[in-house]
């Protein structure tokens, strides 16, 4: 193997998402990069709470019809868990930030989908049930309606989002520096704000997820921002905490995912194609289209979560979530071709949260172009191969965003209808729910 070339003097990490900041923390822990100057830019002081990454609760699963990711994330649930001491980020998992609270995989029937049956194939195991029909779905549900076949996966669970990153932030050492400003576009050996001013560094990282279409144009056809709604329902005190016990619910037909916080809070969201924009449009509620169902879906868990038909909780809101989406759901991690120091991490469509405890060190290995031994180094020759600068894939907007096949409607189509909705118009959502 060659050797690397002399570490740059300076890294400016633009975003402080999952990406960003995974990043920046397994760079701070390589003595190769002690003299390195490693600047995190993001839009506001830490966290941006517009990142997708920044949030009340995210999945943690290995449940994945990709043997890559299912691996990845069995790695990453192992830290989350508490089961690697010797981890840099041991105890990301504790105090709450992590609940393994089971979670439920289902679609509507063999013809709607594989990605249910593929991803039972890679976590068949202890702990893992198969759910033949709908009344099996139910039962694992308390709730009709959410699928007619899958399984529960006891050893998934749910992350409180926001207080991890803030863990991997107390976990940085001082020499990582934090700036805030709006990078508007890069220029040769940095990035210009929106003040005017301009920071300089031999090697610049767009990571800013949803943002990063607007400093790197050539990621179009490559990544797309989609906005994907986000709904809270909070469930009466006296059944809080059978709210918390409860599993996650992923129905992959409809794209609908239920996560029954440990505050008594039912978190609705829709996983769909999303609506595609090309500048993300913050502090923004759902489309009214959306908020229908999401409001259905809730109703419908929080009657079964309590055992009682029409139990009246309190729909606490919507918001819109930005994922930065990709054809194929893989993420966009390379060296940028035609812009000299420039890197990029990205893509997340979505899922790539889960992966944070364990992240940083494979976009590490990508970042300098060093696999290692082991199974570390497969892992990194793996992800280099899916995570390349890919060809454009053309078409319009967000509907060449397919994803990983884990994506639904909702009844929806690409999102345009809900947009619509919002607009005044009518929508005939097809959800069951």
């Amino acid at each position: 193997m060659t050797s690397l070339p002399p570490p740059p003097s300076s890294i400016l990490i633009i975003g402080t998402g999952v990406f960003g900041l995974s990043l920046a923390h397994s760079l701070s822990l390589s003595p190769r990069y002690t003299n390195t100057q490693i600047t995190l830019l993001d839009r506001t002081p830490f966290p941006f709470p517009y990142s997708s990454s920044c949030d009340t609760s995210r999945i943690v699963r290995a449940d994945y019809a990709s043997a890559f990711y299912s691996a990845l994330a069995t790695r990453a649930l192992t830290v989350w868990r508490g089961h690697a001491p010797s981890h840099p980020l041991h105890g990301i998992g504790a105090d709450g930030r992590y609940s393994q609270t089971g979670l439920v995989l289902t679609d509507d029937g063999p013809t709607t989908s594989s990605y249910v049956t593929a991803s039972y194939a890679n976590v068949a195991g202890p702990g893992v049930t198969w759910l033949p029909d709908a009344p099996a779905v139910a039962a694992a549900v308390a709730a009709p309606g959410f699928g007619a076949r899958g399984y529960v996966n006891t050893s998934s669970g749910w992350a409180d989002a926001e207080a991890a990153l803030r863990f991997v932030r107390a976990a940085l050492p001082s020499r990582v520096t934090f700036a805030v400003g709006e990078a508007t576009r890069l220029v040769p050996g940095g990035v210009e704000l929106a003040d005017g001013t301009t920071l300089h560094a031999d090697v610049v990282v767009v990571a800013a997820g949803a943002w990063s279409l607007s400093l790197l144009p050539e990621l179009r056809g490559r990544a797309q921002p989609t906005a994907h709604p986000l709904g809270y329902y909070k469930m009466p005190d006296a059944v809080k905490e059978e709210t918390a016990r409860r599993p996650v619910v992923f129905n992959t037909t409809r794209g609908v995912v239920v996560i029954p916080q440990a505050d008594g809070v039912l978190k609705v969201t829709l996983h769909t194609r999303g609506r595609p924009e090309d500048v993300p449009v913050v502090g923004i509620d759902a489309p009214a289209g959306e908020v229908a169902v999401m409001k259905r879906v809730v109703t419908a868990m929080a009657a079964g979560v309590a055992g009682v038909a029409g139990v009246e909780g309190e729909w606490r809101g919507s918001r819109t979530c930005w994922y930065m989406d990709t054809p194929t759901g893989d993420f966009v991690v390379d060296w940028v071709p035609g812009r000299r120091g420039v890197f990029v991490a990205t893509g997340g469509s979505g899922h790539a949260f889960k992966f944070l405890p364990v992240l940083g060190e494979v976009v590490r290995g990508v970042f300098e172009g060093k696999d290692g031994g082991g199974e570390a180094g497969e892992v990194v020759r793996e992800a280099r191969e899916l995570w390349r600068w890919r060809d454009v894939v053309e078409g319009e907007g967000g509907k060449t965003m397919m994803g990983d096949g884990s994506r639904g409607d909702a009844g929806l189509g690409t999102g345009e209808e809900a947009k619509r909705e919002g607009e005044g118009e009518t929508v005939k959502a097809k959800a069951k729910l």
